[in-house]
């Protein structure tokens, strides 16, 4: 046990345990060129996690879990907007997991490690790309960026 997860709920091991990570892709990735007089000093995180139930019915078959990490930053010539998200695989019978305060623990422990360093590199591109500009997002470590159940949202 790593020592973010010992004051954890117990679910959490379990969770750990059993969701695989299968793919990373991006949700969104956007710059829209238009001045903003004053754009905001600092980012802006949203987490999104949702439990895809087109399988629910074959037996068997692991339920799909996806989580994101939708990152908004402004820059006086615009604004990035991506979206990286991690998808996971999760035994049928586990699925209750992900009820619990432990999905969003994960993802505060594990899953940040995953999609941060997607969001900072489409971020980087981007404002390459879009305004000729380097826009660097910060290295994240652990505790940097925390989300709780009710600032994370959540379709079923």
């Amino acid at each position: 046990m790593d020592i973010m997860s010992a004051h954890l709920p117990s679910h959490h091991d379990e969770l750990v345990q059993h969701l695989v990570l299968a793919d990373v892709k991006y949700r969104e990735l956007s710059a829209l060129s238009v001045k903003i007089e004053e754009p905001s000093d600092r980012p802006e995180f949203k987490l999104g996690v949702t439990v895809n139930d087109k399988s629910k019915d074959e037996e068997g078959v692991p339920r799909i879990i996806e989580v994101s990490l939708r990152v908004s930053i402004e820059v006086p010539d615009g604004k990035i907007t991506v979206e990286p998200e991690a998808i996971y695989l999760i035994p049928e019978n586990k699925v209750y997991l992900t009820e619990s305060d432990a999905m969003v623990d994960y993802f505060n422990n594990h899953a940040i490690f995953t999609l941060v360093p997607y969001a900072r590199q489409a971020v980087s591109d981007l404002g390459q790309r879009a305004f000729h500009t380097q826009i660097l997002m910060p290295a994240l470590g652990p505790g940097d960026l925390v989300f709780s159940k009710s600032t994370a949202s959540r379709e079923w």
